[in-house]
């Protein structure tokens, strides 16, 4: 699989577990607060794979490795 699609698939896999953005029955689905909150996160991790990207800094297996790891939406 090359680059672009492995962050392609990383960035997809961050929104998933942003289940507020896209799950009408999740409890805060209609709290504009928390979809602010969810949005900035899902930005911060595609600026990560951005910024990443050709600097060679970024685990070479996955350049979003820790949005498998982090479970909360802080700034």
């Amino acid at each position: 699989m090359d680059r672009d699609s492995k962050e392609s698939l990383n960035l997809i896999e961050a929104f998933r577990l942003q289940e507020v953005l896209w799950n009408p029955k999740h409890p805060s689905y209609f709290s504009k607060n928390t979809k602010h909150d969810a949005w900035a996160y899902y930005r911060r991790e595609k600026a990560k794979v951005k910024k990443s990207y050709g600097t060679g800094k970024a685990d070479k297996n996955d350049p979003m490795a820790t949005v498998n790891s982090e479970n909360t939406l802080g700034d």
